[in-house]
């Protein structure tokens, strides 16, 4: 079962006093909710961003029970489909955050081929492109809502928080906890095709710490 070390968290809380938690989920590789859950007893937010939400959001605690009403195998976009959302949204209705998408429409997608088959060089510069414009995206949604004062959690895809994204470098001297995977040994997840879930485990850093 993945864990995560809730002491190592809460003393890094009390320690930094962060008014952002940044995490790195799979998208469905692991099972994080319980992970999440666990970062939301001890960080006290004001809103939840969600990179799976993309552009929408469910402010009210009506908004985010008819969606958990709607059909699981109804598309929620060209990327998800609603029973992919519906653990985070729950999770958030369990604390009663209001919760917004931190991405853009379809994550930017005009198809799945991207899914579907090698990409051309041609297509490749474009999804790097993408991903940059994605990127600074999340880090102004995140920054609005820092703007306003609030305690933000958001949870994005592993790969928005590698050090070299434009995420993370717009995010550098910022006072904020980054939890992610990593094998128990310290080597680093995403690289592995076969593994255990029994060896992964979510370890927080202060972003000084994590560069």
């Amino acid at each position: 079962m993945v864990a995560i070390n809730t002491i190592k968290l809460r003393k890094l809380i009390d320690k930094i006093k962060p008014n952002l938690i940044l995490f790195g989920e799979s998208h469905g590789l692991l099972n994080e909710t319980k992970i999440q859950e666990e970062i939301l007893r001890n960080f006290q937010c004001d809103i939840f961003l969600y990179e799976l939400l993309e552009d929408k959001k469910l402010l009210s605690k009506e908004s985010q029970e008819n969606f958990i009403l709607k059909p699981d195998e109804e598309n929620f976009s060209l990327i998800s489909k609603n029973k992919d959302l519906k653990d985070t949204i729950k999770l958030a209705m369990k604390f009663n955050i209001p919760i917004k998408g931190c991405d853009i429409k379809n994550m930017g997608r005009e198809n799945t081929l991207f899914r579907e088959r090698e990409l051309t060089e041609k297509e490749e510069k474009k999804e790097e492109e993408l991903m940059i414009r994605r990127e600074l995206n999340q880090f102004n949604k995140i920054n609005e809502e820092l703007f306003k004062n609030k305690k933000v959690f958001t949870s994005v895809g592993i790969y928005h928080i590698l050090p070299r994204s434009e995420l993370i470098k717009n995010l550098v001297g910022r006072n904020i906890i980054i939890v992610y995977p990593i094998f128990e040994d310290g080597e680093q997840f995403g690289y592995r095709i076969e593994f255990n879930l029994d060896e992964i485990i979510y370890t927080s850093k202060t972003l000084e710490e994590y560069l």
